[in-house]
């Protein structure tokens, strides 16, 4: 239930455990003749139930005191106390941050923060109490990744800020969870850039926020941000990408209209007024628009927001150079031609914040409003060109004429730095998607713009990109037949990226060096780099021989290239390593890396193991069919073969709580494109009536698979005319 009140917690333990709950211990005392213990707590604050949390373990601790005295542990298992101070120093660090920004104190004496070794969710944001996967809060200085690290503070970053937003005030009712997760996902990005600014958390919020909320919203199995629900499996299915990362985009846009002052004051006015208690999100935009009247140019809050929450998906911008100087910028749907259109309450129209610059106006807060079909404003004398969207603030796609677009395309060939790291990721993430819905943005344009990536040194932007090209190579690689092509390719891009970065770790490395090295080389190895694959064997043949440990940063690139073409019994040795390894964030490499290799049959065993829970944790036993099903299509076939064959057990385990099920069916039945395939899949799920949670993951794979298959009919000549036409084989 979301509503609140207050609670007493007692609990009977042996007298070896320590018992936690939402608020301190008042008292203990003995409990019957077994030698038992009662643990009585404090009345907790009002809040919800489904807040409330108990435990009981034999964790040890450590601590530490903020500013405003407010005592947080870190708890975990015994031998991992040693991997603790981190998420401690984070914690007092984005607590007293919280208060400062919010101007409201937290309201509880302590905040308990607990590794669980076998945890279902990522982490739970408890009053008091927080949970966490032992992937989301230990780190080890001398095993633990980068990428890691940024998880640790950004997954402490986004349930703190529930403390406040969520648990001090909650929503009325589970159709308005966007808010909760929204406000949540997009906090964990701003309070984890301020605590760790060498992290480029903006950059971070840009690939993986906005990149993949718009994918995820871009099929007609989507949902509008506000939907109803009404059932356990409606409400398990809200739990997904629009939620979370289309809710943080829209609250960041909100934030971006509005200025931090404003912004923040209204945040501060509704937590305020609205505390220990039940809200809106129309309560939300009436103390927001009463902060929002001292805008230049006020707004109506609930109107401007309905238009991104009230509709599912979001509107291409198309921007157009007209004579003397007038600009033209209209908005329509984003959709695959063809597709049937779901209504809508509002038409497909949103009020869209347009920022852009042009060679004349450098600034990136040129500003107006298309809050109709088109609106057209008088740019400066001598204006060559203009880059929409700028900063990449706006959850819309945007395109040009074919003039604006060459000189864009050129720009990023020959000065790509007029354009800030973001907006070249936004280039080309727009491109790529753009290209396979417009007849005048030709499939050839993004490959052609993305030649520029040899020059870029923002690995954050490189890497991005190449998530965004892999809705067109992704789809030609899968045949084959222009793999070579695909290689040089890569490498022509990768080669000097790799001689910039250096092969292996320096002392002198950046936070984002260190962060992206391994996925430059694993990308690299991948495509047949040499130099790469040589050094992943030496480090690894170094590592089994003298037992040296690999460097936490390139452990996923080493034994992920290692195990591609690796024999059985290496494949033995890798997983009785993976099988004693402690740190679960060392697991998850090798776990990835034990999916990778190329021989399906070896897949198979590895199927097999996640039934197997003394094999694979059954929190990891989805994500390891994950990895398997996106190593290539024979793999992801032998994933589907599994799944059908053993539906009756993952439906029981995963069905009813979601827990990321969804995601996986609509990754496997989304990578089909042959016809027989897809046919397999519909007969398949007509025989079941009751998918629950995981209805729209199967849709939206169905959805993908489609479009896959005529993506390839339409565009795949074309597309490989272009890599044997400028990557010609001897």
């Amino acid at each position: 239930s979301t509503q609140s009140t207050g609670f007493t917690i007692s609990i009977v333990r042996d007298t070896e455990h320590t018992a936690l709950s939402n608020m301190p211990k008042n008292r203990t005392e003995l409990y019957g003749s077994d030698g038992l213990l009662q643990d009585t707590f404090e009345k907790s604050v009002k809040m919800s139930t489904y807040l409330v949390a108990f435990m009981v373990m034999d964790f040890t601790s450590r601590s530490t005191t903020t500013s405003s005295n407010v005592r947080i542990s870190v708890w975990s298992r015994a031998d991992t106390q040693n991997q603790t101070e981190y998420a401690l120093q984070c914690a007092k660090q984005l607590l007293e941050y919280y208060e400062e920004l919010f101007g409201i104190p937290f309201p509880l004496p302590k905040q308990d923060l607990v590794a669980v070794p076998d945890f279902n969710s990522g982490a739970m944001e408890n009053w008091g109490l927080i949970t966490y996967r032992e992937t989301s809060i230990l780190y080890d200085p001398h095993e633990t990744s980068n990428a890691f690290k940024r998880r640790v503070v950004s997954v402490i970053a986004h349930e703190l800020a529930h403390q406040w937003f969520g648990n001090l005030v909650t929503m009325k009712w589970w159709n308005d969870l966007w808010l909760n997760e929204g406000f949540a996902s997009y906090m964990e990005y701003v309070a984890s850039d301020v605590v760790k600014p060498e992290m480029g958390m903006q950059m971070y919020l840009q690939k993986n926020g906005m990149q993949r909320a718009l994918s995820a919203d871009s099929f007609s199995n989507s949902h509008p941000i506000s939907s109803e629900a009404n059932t356990p499996a409606s409400i398990a299915e809200m739990f997904d990408a629009i939620s979370y990362r289309k809710g943080a985009c829209i609250i960041r846009m909100l934030n971006e209209v509005l200025g931090d002052k404003l912004f923040f004051e209204g945040i501060k006015s509704y937590l305020t007024k609205y505390e220990y208690s039940n809200a809106k999100q129309d309560q939300l935009y009436t103390a927001i628009n009463e902060t929002a009247k001292h805008m230049e140019q006020a707004i109506d809050i609930g109107e401007f927001m309905g238009s991104w929450t009230l509709q599912m998906g979001y509107p291409v911008v198309k921007v157009e150079m007209l004579e003397n100087n007038i600009v033209r910028v209209s908005q329509s749907k984003y959709k695959f031609p063809g597709e049937t259109e779901v209504e809508s309450p509002l038409g497909y129209k949103w009020h869209i914040p347009f920022w852009f610059q042009t060679n004349e106006e450098t600034g990136s807060n040129n500003f107006l409003w298309v809050s109709k079909e088109q609106v057209e404003f008088k740019a400066r004398d001598n204006t060559q060109w203009v880059l929409g969207n700028s900063l990449a603030r706006g959850f819309y796609r945007v395109t040009y004429d074919a003039e604006n677009w060459a000189k864009i395309i050129d720009l990023l060939h020959n000065s790509h730095t007029v354009f800030h790291e973001v907006d070249r990721m936004k280039i080309i993430d727009d491109l790529t998607s753009l290209s396979q819905i417009l007849e005048d943005v030709d499939i050839t344009m993004p490959l052609q713009a993305s030649l520029y990536l040899r020059n870029e040194e923002s690995l954050y932007a490189l890497t991005g990109c190449f998530t965004s090209l892999s809705r067109i190579i992704g789809k030609l690689a899968v045949l084959e037949e222009y793999s070579d092509e695909i290689n040089s390719f890569f490498l022509h891009i990768l080669k000097p990226v790799v001689n910039r970065i250096g092969l292996e770790p320096k002392e002198d490395d950046s936070f984002k060096t260190g962060l992206f090295r391994g996925d430059v080389l694993s990308e690299a190895a991948q495509h047949g780099y040499e130099p790469a694959v040589e050094l992943a064997h030496k480090l690894y043949n170094e590592h089994i021989t003298t037992g040296k440990s690999v460097d936490s940063n390139l452990y996923s690139f080493v034994y992920g290239t290692v195990a591609m073409n690796c024999t059985e019994e290496e494949w033995n040795i890798m997983f009785e390593e993976y099988s004693k390894e402690t740190l679960q964030s060392k697991q998850r490499y090798l776990m990835k890396a034990l999916a990778s290799t190329f021989d399906v049959d070896i897949l198979k065993k590895l199927l097999q193991y996640t039934m197997d829970e003394k094999k694979i944790r059954r929190q990891d036993a989805r994500i390891v069919l994950m990895h398997i099903s996106m190593g290539s299509y024979p793999a992801n076939y032998a994933t589907w073969d599994f799944l059908r064959e053993h539906w009756d057990f993952f439906y029981s385990e995963f069905g009813h709580t979601n827990a990321g099920f969804d995601l996986l069916l609509e990754s496997v039945i989304g990578q089909f494109y042959k016809e027989d395939d897809i046919n397999e899949v519909n007969k398949f799920f007509n025989n079941k009536a009751d998918l629950g949670s995981v209805e729209r993951g199967v849709k939206k794979g169905l959805e993908a698979a489609n479009h896959r298959r005529e993506w390839l009919d339409k565009h795949k000549d074309n597309a490989g005319a272009w890599f044997r036409t400028n990557f010609p084989q001897d």
